[in-house]
């Protein structure tokens, strides 16, 4: 298991009420729209948007109220509270 994942597992196990977890963390404020693809290890915070079709995969964290436009791919990345991202990110 990589560092990311054990990071994700005690972020879930702190704040277990707040997040749904499979093998990623997902706030329960978050929001990630139909087709997107949700790839561990990952960690999305409270009221974050994933729009539609994107992609987010391989060590990512969105901290809170991000705003991923549809269609984007994001990976090995962490993306600041309160950021807007349109097109592709990668670490």
């Amino acid at each position: 298991m990589n560092k990311f994942n054990l990071i994700i597992r005690h972020h879930f196990a702190t704040q277990q009420q707040l997040f749904h977890y499979q093998r990623h963390c997902l706030h329960k404020t978050a929001t990630a729209e139909k087709g997107t693809i949700l790839k561990a290890p990952i960690i999305i915070c409270d009221n974050a948007f994933v729009g539609a079709n994107s992609y987010i995969r391989g060590g990512v964290y969105l901290d809170k109220s991000v705003k991923i436009e549809p269609n984007c791919e994001i990976k090995s990345s962490i993306i600041c509270s309160e950021r807007s991202i349109n097109h592709l990110i990668s670490g």
